[in-house]
């Protein structure tokens, strides 16, 4: 009876212990999956809240030592991933700086190099591990320790390798902590790009508004250049006129006649001397009805007389000099 009724049991107690087993397989999975998803949802936040910070520092206050200690381009764009992964994720969230400093944990700086197993190694400590160059100068050595165990390996020389490698020794496969890497990678090759770009155009721009400047000075000074010689040459005419008119026998004269008292006269200038030319008109002698032969003689004598007078005393030449007018007898 006793073993009879104990086979029941038994496989009774059996089945119970697989259900606690499963039950707890289960929990442990549900578990790990809640933390791996809080993990990666506590990343994601990293990345919002701290991803533009982070960002800006790398290209603004480390990119400078970057450049400095990196051998060839690849690693400039590893180590500046590298950082940005460390700096974003951290572990506690958002308060492991700050115990870094305060001496807890084993992994410290920009690039998380552990004082236990590398700093020795290196000749550093964890104080010189907290100075962003050093840390860089440091990251550089422990980078060609992992790219020489990735080619032992037989892994190909790309982000996702040696950013797996550099998480994780051991690993001959790609890990999360790699594609994460190969993605920040591409985010910093692309603003490389991009920034390329932009100054460009910006030179582009710079040297179109040179361009353009020198054009509108060309235009300025050939405006200048026209204003001036068209000036000039209102100048010279001016100047012609008034030669014209003041200067010159040969020259147009500036003529005014006068009659007065029978007398024409004519003035113009002539090697700075006014002269003054003066014909004496004379009036026309009376003709006498009585006398008609001494009219005749009158007439003739008078009419000869007349005209030799008016040959000697009727046309005068007046000279006027600068200190005034001179009359000639």
């Amino acid at each position: 009876m006793y073993t009879k009724n104990t086979e029941p049991v038994d496989k009774e107690f059996d089945g119970l212990q697989l259900h606690v087993f499963m039950l707890s397989v289960t929990a442990e999975e549900i578990v790990n999956d809640l933390i791996a998803e809080t993990k990666t949802s506590i990343m994601k936040l990293g990345e919002l809240l701290k991803g533009s910070i982070v960002h800006r520092r790398i290209i603004n206050d480390y990119d400078k030592y970057i450049r400095q200690y990196a051998k060839d381009e690849f690693q400039e764009r590893i180590m500046r991933a590298i950082i940005f992964e460390e700096q974003v994720h951290e572990w506690p969230p958002f308060i492991e700086g700050q115990l870094e400093e305060m001496g807890f944990g084993d992994t410290v700086g920009l690039s998380q190099i552990s004082v236990k197993n590398w700093s020795k190694k290196y000749g550093s400590n964890r104080r010189e591990l907290l100075d962003p160059r050093n840390n860089i100068r440091i990251m550089r050595r422990h980078l060609d320790a992992v790219e020489k165990k990735a080619e032992e390996k037989g892994m190909r020389r790309t982000p996702e390798n040696i950013g797996s490698l550099w998480n994780n020794h051991n690993t001959t496969t790609v890990t999360e902590y790699g594609n994460r890497v190969k993605e920040y990678e591409e985010m910093f090759s692309r603003y490389a790009e991009e920034k390329k770009r932009r100054e460009e155009e910006a030179a582009i721009a710079r040297a179109e508004e040179e361009a353009k400047r020198e054009a509108e000075k060309i235009r300025d000074k050939e405006e200048e250049e026209r204003i001036q010689k068209k000036e000039a040459g209102k100048k010279k005419a001016k100047e012609q006129r008034d030669k014209e008119t003041n200067y010159g026998p040969n020259q147009r004269q500036s003529v005014s006649w006068a009659e007065k008292r029978n007398e024409e006269s004519t003035t113009y200038r002539d090697s700075g001397y006014d002269i003054q030319l003066t014909r004496i008109v004379p009036e026309k002698p009376k003709r006498s009805s009585d006398d008609g032969g001494g009219g005749d003689g009158a007439r003739g004598g008078g009419g000869d007389e007349g005209r030799g007078g008016g040959e000697t005393d009727g046309d005068r030449i007046l000279p006027i000099q600068k200190g005034g007018p001179l009359r000639l007898p």
